[in-house]
């Protein structure tokens, strides 16, 4: 995650456009003397403007920022200054007759900041443990909420009444999400609508979802239809926002059957939907065997590029009915879902044969249920969508006509007619089961990216970055093999093509990496990498060539303990970007930046006493300008620490 201050964009204007009407005028203000001279950059404090010409509608700008004006006469103007970062600032005030400038008027200085417990300002989930955070203004009302994930996947929200106090809203939940199990969760606003947006991961079983809030903090669900076989999501990152500000993400995700094995992809926001970037990928090696219900009868399936309902590929069923007319099937294995399936749906391109395209699901038992299917009347592309698989036919297996979990295998089947052709082909594709609430498993599309970058290690920490400075984003990522070091993998990013292409591994002298972190440690306009794990967190420093050195000793302080999570802001408003960094094993850690390209631990200083941590947010919970810290606690309870000015 990138820096931070709290200071809305909308403010950023030119003075010259501000108060170009109505300068020159008789009768135009004039600044004789501002007092105080030097106040901190917190905000809030009050500063007197004497001169003459003033009036009761009188308005102050502090260089970019405007502020309060508390009292007005027509000597004398007091102000109450907004948050605003250290510098020196010139001072303008404007009326209906023009504009005086007092240039270099008003210092801010770094703020001196504190940070103290505040026992019961977010209390206790009542759904249990949580093991994600995430910050955002759920109903619009310009005070931070917190969205969170319970330790078994459960969605929950907590709304901040007011002065960073939260409380738990479960009747806002919506009953899909409710019903759901997610494994990560990331917030923004990635429609560039104004409103939150919330990403969640799906486990296996879950559908990922979309949450889209409105102004009372309710929001709707929608189920990210991805049809997609890599249906298992580890992770969502946040990539910059494109031209028209809507924001794309990476994820890692794996097919079912094979999880140990990830790939990385971009989550592409379309502006109406998501879509992973294997859409525009190669066909995958789809072939599956075909069985016949009499002896005879020929078929076989695989994957092609004759046809596809989106992509580059589909199923191929070609079918031999020359010897003896009988159904042909063609199984697909499924994982051990914990539901029962309610439907199944998927497009199909027919040769106007006639004959009837249909499919099964088989239950633990053997036993199968089976559809009756759509007659295949034309040369086109149609859906065929499966529902109420209580109601289907069922043989086979134990016989007892209850679907017995967990489901085993989806067959798709081709049963002839007489009339029909001996020979022919069809083609499927995009083939989901889906189940109660949130539930959803997407078999296979027939298709892959056109450069996987893969890991079958796992993966500890991903991040964008630009390692040559060039768009689309890059990418970095660690793996952690166990009892071996942690690996950097860098690769250049995927335009619209998908097309990634690795540009190198950095080995680290530590054995896991939790969080990486793009900043600018040494202001020299290229991103660099912080990484915090088990042991010395390092820092990597990019060359301007799309190189990294490792410069930890030079930019970080000594740490040893086990770093969870990581996150940058500018904590005492210098201007620069500092370092909140949790610690499952030992203390909270604050590092100051120095401004020559290192950091400076003042957590002692700044009185951040928290010990084994897992997870953070950052926040301005009270609405006074600082930031506050949201951190997770060893055994999952929230702990809010408050920013102030000593």
């Amino acid at each position: 995650m990138m820096s931070f201050r709290f200071i809305p964009l909308s403010l950023f204007i030119t003075a010259a456009a501000w108060f170009a009407a109505g300068c020159g005028s008789d009768g135009k203000p004039e600044i004789q003397k501002v007092e105080p001279a030097t106040v901190s950059a917190a905000g809030g404090h009050v500063v007197v403007i004497d001169g003459k010409n003033f009036d009761a509608d009188a308005q102050v700008l502090l260089g970019v920022w405007p502020a309060e004006v508390r009292s007005a006469t027509g000597s004398r103007l007091e102000i109450v200054t907004p948050t605003g970062v250290a510098g020196t600032y010139d001072v303008t005030v404007r009326t209906t007759k023009g504009a005086d400038i007092r240039k270099n008027a008003l210092s801010m200085t770094p703020v001196v900041l504190r940070y103290d417990p505040a026992p019961g300002a977010i209390p206790a989930s009542p759904s249990g443990p949580l093991m994600a955070l995430a910050g955002l203004d759920a109903n619009l009302d310009g005070a931070p909420d917190v969205a969170a994930l319970t330790t078994d996947g459960a969605f929950r929200l907590a709304l901040n009444q007011g002065q960073g106090r939260f409380t738990w809203t479960e009747t806002l939940d919506a009953s899909a999400v409710l019903d759901g199990r997610f494994s990560a969760l990331v917030s923004g606003d990635f429609d560039a609508d104004g409103a939150a947006e919330i990403l969640l991961c799906g486990k296996p079983g879950t559908a990922d979802s979309r949450l889209d809030f409105a102004s009372d903090g309710s929001f709707v669900t929608t189920a990210l239809d991805l049809r997609s076989s890599f249906s298992t999501c580890y992770d969502l990152i946040p990539l910059p926002p494109d031209a028209d500000g809507k924001t794309s993400l990476l994820t890692w995700r794996s097919r079912p059957d094979v999880p140990s094995l990830r790939q990385l992809m971009v989550l592409r926001n379309t502006g109406s939907a998501f879509q992973l970037d294997e859409a525009v990928g190669e066909a995958a090696d789809v072939t599956r065997p075909v069985t016949a219900d009499v002896e005879g009868a020929i078929g076989s399936f695989s994957s092609s590029t004759e046809q596809s309902a989106g992509g580059k590929a589909s199923g191929r069923l070609e079918y031999d009915f020359t010897v003896v007319r009988t159904t042909l099937r063609v199984s697909f294995p499924l994982p051990e879902l914990t539901w029962i399936p309610q439907s199944v749906r998927f497009e199909f391109y027919g040769d106007a044969s006639g004959h009837t395209l249909s499919l099964a699901l088989v239950d633990a038992s053997g036993e199968r249920f089976s559809h009756s299917g759509a007659a295949l009347t034309t040369a086109s592309w149609g859906t065929l969508e499966a529902t109420q698989v209580s109601g289907w036919l069922p043989s086979g297996g134990d016989g007892n006509g209850v679907f017995d979990l967990p489901a085993t295998a989806l067959e798709l089947t081709l049963t002839p007619i007489e009339s029909g052709p001996a020979t022919g082909a069809l083609f499927v594709d995009n083939l989901i089961v889906t189940g109660p609430v949130a539930g959803r498993y997407g078999v296979t599309d027939f298709e892959r990216p056109i450069t996987p970058i893969w890991a079958s290690d796992e993966v500890t920490s991903t991040v964008w970055t630009l390692i040559d400075g060039l768009e689309p984003a890059d990418a970095a990522f660690t793996t952690a093999k166990t009892g071996e070091n942690a690996l950097l993998h860098l690769v250049l990013g995927a335009g619209e093509t998908g097309d990634w292409s690795e540009a190198g591994q950095i080995p680290l002298p530590v054995g896991r990496i939790r969080r990486l972190v793009p900043l600018d440690v040494d202001f020299d306009g290229d991103l660099d990498l912080v990484a915090v794990g088990s042991g010395q967190d390092q820092c990597l420093i990019h060359d301007g060539r799309g190189s990294f050195f490792n410069d930890t000793i030079a930019c970080l302080p000594i740490s040893r303990g086990d770093g969870r999570d990581a996150v940058t802001a500018d904590a005492n408003l210098d201007g620069l970007a500092d370092l909140f960094v949790t610690a499952a094993d030992g203390l909270c850690r604050l590092f100051e930046a120095d401004g020559a390209g290192g950091f400076i631990d003042v957590t002692p200083v700044f009185g951040l006493d928290c010990e084994n941590m897992t997870a953070l947010v950052l926040l301005d919970a009270d609405g006074n300008g600082l930031v506050d810290a949201l951190f997770l606690d060893g055994s999952g309870l929230p702990v809010l620490f408050m920013g102030s000015e000593e």
